[in-house]
């Protein structure tokens, strides 16, 4: 995979969002169970929920990239309001939505976004990989 390129993608009703890979390399692990489940991407998103693991080839050169602190806490709310918004065409804000029923944000409560679905994952390449 390629920095900022098409990773992998979000599948919901009947649409398909491509989301880009944050650091270049090659895609060595792949979490099959949480792409069949993918409650686990809400409930534990960095225990059961992970998604695939990547060997980076430049990673001190994507690390410059790549966004954090506040910029990156702003970038991932709108992107938050943006997936919400184009898997509920015509819903309110999930601001609204998430504050009617907490003060969580939809990355940090379970089911914010919807009901979780299917994930399409990259395959791994390289070394015992599977075909």
């Amino acid at each position: 995979m390629k920095q900022g390129e098409p990773a992998f993608a979000l599948r919901a009703a009947g649409k398909t969002i491509p989301l880009r890979a944050p650091v270049s390399g090659t895609v060595v692990a792949v979490n099959e169970a949480a792409a069949r489940a993918p409650a686990a991407l809400h409930d534990d998103p960095y225990g059961a929920g992970w998604l695939f693991r990547v060997e980076p080839r430049r990673l001190s050169k994507n690390l410059k990239s790549l966004i954090s602190g506040e910029k990156a806490r702003l970038f991932l709310a709108e992107s938050a309001e943006n997936l919400y918004r184009a898997f509920h065409p015509g819903a309110r804000s999930w601001r609204r939505t998430a504050a009617s029923r907490s003060t969580a944000s939809p990355a940090t409560r379970p089911g914010a976004l919807g009901e979780p679905r299917p994930v399409e994952l990259p395959r791994p390449l390289g070394k015992g990989a599977p075909p």
